[in-house]
């Protein structure tokens, strides 16, 4: 997007780009019948945007301008609590996360554990240091034992 193009965006949502962007993210957790509504809405903005504005302005920036304004108006008309909500649920698990890139260097972790005689701690503190990865030994620990029972099963 070149800068006259932001900053006719701006001019007509009102908005600045990292209000925008916010607003876009917004709308990508919104599930799909919520973003239907907004898209209702998207079309009556966008044709008062076009008879509104005397300025010769593209269909792709007037139909950006009025998808932003409508998911303003639209997370402007949600109750606080609902707003909660629907970032609540589209929250992931920080826990589900770092399971699964530990998993991605089990073979190390295995290594360290059974050839190196190291404690968990130090697994940790290892994976930390050479890896950029922190994780907690008490998850290594957890994920440790899960598997374990699962091979001796």
């Amino acid at each position: 997007m070149t800068i006259n193009e932001e900053k006719e965006l701006e001019f007509l949502t009102k908005k600045p780009i990292d209000d925008q962007k916010v607003l876009l993210k917004h709308f990508a957790k919104l599930n799909s019948s919520q973003q239907k509504k907004v898209l209702n809405r998207q079309r009556d903005t966008f044709h008062k945007l076009k008879s509104l504005n005397n300025r010769d302005v593209d269909k792709d920036t007037l139909t950006l301008a009025s998808l932003i304004i409508s998911i303003d108006d639209f997370i402007n008309s949600l109750s606080s609590t609902k707003l909660k909500v629907i970032k609540f649920k589209n929250k992931k698990p920080q826990v589900k996360l770092k399971t699964q890139k530990l998993l991605s260097y089990w073979s190390i972790v295995k290594e360290l554990k059974e050839n190196e005689k190291m404690s968990f701690r130090d697994i940790s503190d290892y994976l930390q240091r050479n890896h950029k990865f922190g994780v907690s030994y008490s998850l290594i620990f957890k994920i440790w034992v899960e598997i374990e029972e699962r091979e001796v099963m």
